[in-house]
This record gives structure tokens, C-alpha cells and sequence, in this order.
């Protein structure tokens, strides 16, 4: 597991918008299909930009996370950040940049409800050529040497300072996936607006 380079943001921002591409509160911030695909790269190059310093990537390039350490306070994008890369507001639209921000505060705020204590935050998890672990309703990750390759090393790192590991998936069968690497589900809720159910876990 390494630290994402500069050179690689494009190709790590459609890896995740490939990953997420068919979930149903996605779909929410772009109602619009013929736009949808284009804009969720738009706004994964803009999340990716915007968390770069928390963008961890496999060695071989194949797996890519973003994961939120616990002693800095998560950093929600603001309209106020989006007006400062004018390309991707007015490409991506301000509605769905609205509905993205609503969206964040609501679960750093259910997060910190949940947890109770600060935490690795996985936010974002995805496999090159595969649907998001998290997110997918279609297609569930196997374990892999890239898979391994970041959720030990991230698993290794929170365990060696007392922390845990924090995450969510929109898809029951990928519980046990996490499962496997020591993931256990602690609640369940419904992602106001939208019903679509949303499992946390935690290692």
C-alpha cells in the first residue's frame, strides 16, 4: 500500500466512479441518465483532488481507497470548495453538489453517533475492472492480493495506535467479505431521502 501520486489522479478518480457507478444514491445526486456517467467522473476527480492527501492506492495500481485518519476531523466539501474548481461545479451542477454536501454532513454526523470514539474511517474502497465493494448491487468483491494489499495494512495501522476501522456497504452480500478480514456489523439504518438501506461496520 502506497500513497497516491499526482500522476495517477484521473485514473484513480474513474476507478472509483466505475466502482459506484450503479448505486441507487448516485443516481439520487444525478437523476439526469444522460449526464450520469460523465458527471460521476467529473465528481470523482473532484472528491479524489479534494482528499488527496487520504488516497491510498495498491502497488499494483489495482486497488484504490480514500481512508480519513482519526485525529483529523473529516473534511466535507462545501459549494464555497466547488465554486473554487468552477469546472466541476458548473460540469457536475450545483443540485448535485447541494444533494453531495447534504449527503456528507449527514453521515459524518450519524458516524460520529455510531462509533462514539475516533476511528480509520474507509470511505471510499475499490477493485480495478469491479464493482464497489460497498456499494455494488450487482457484483461482490472476492478477496485478493490488492484487496489484502490495503485493508491489512490499514487494519495493521489502526490496531498498532487502539483505533478501529470504520466503513459502510448499501450491499448485505458484502458483509462477508468484510467479515473476513475482521469487520463485524454493529448498525443499520435508512439514508433519508432515498430508503436505501445502509449497514455499518466496524473491525
Amino acid at each position: 500500500m502506497r500513497k497516491i501520486e499526482k500522476s495517477e489522479i484521473v485514473e484513480v478518480a474513474k476507478i472509483f466512479a466505475e466502482n459506484i457507478k450503479d448505486i441507487n444514491i448516485h443516481k439520487y445526486f444525478f437523476p439526469d441518465p444522460v449526464q450520469y456517467h460523465e458527471s460521476m467522473e467529473l465528481l470523482y476527480l473532484f472528491y479524489t483532488n479534494y482528499h488527496f492527501d487520504n488516497v491510498f492506492v495498491s502497488d499494483d495500481l489495482k486497488c484504490a481507497s480514500i481512508v480519513h485518519p482519526p485525529h483529523k476531523k473529516f473534511k466535507i466539501p462545501s459549494i464555497k470548495d466547488a465554486y473554487s474548481n468552477f469546472t466541476y461545479l458548473t460540469s457536475i451542477g450545483i443540485k448535485a453538489m447541494s444533494r453531495l454536501v447534504s449527503y456528507q454532513y449527514w453521515m459524518a454526523s450519524f458516524r460520529d453517533i455510531v462509533t462514539k470514539e475516533p476511528n480509520y474511517y474507509l470511505d471510499i474502497f475499490a477493485l480495478k475492472g469491479s464493482y464497489n465493494l460497498q456499494v455494488s448491487e450487482k457484483e461482490n468483491f472476492k478477496k485478493c492480493d490488492s484487496s489484502d494489499d490495503i485493508l491489512i495494512n490499514i487494519i495493521n495501522k489502526a490496531n498498532s495506535e487502539n483505533y478501529k476501522v470504520f466503513t459502510e456497504t448499501y450491499n448485505p452480500e458484502n458483509i462477508k467479505f468484510f467479515e473476513d478480514y475482521g469487520f463485524k456489523v454493529v448498525k443499520e439504518n435508512v439514508v433519508p431521502q432515498i430508503s436505501l438501506t445502509q449497514y455499518n461496520l466496524t473491525t
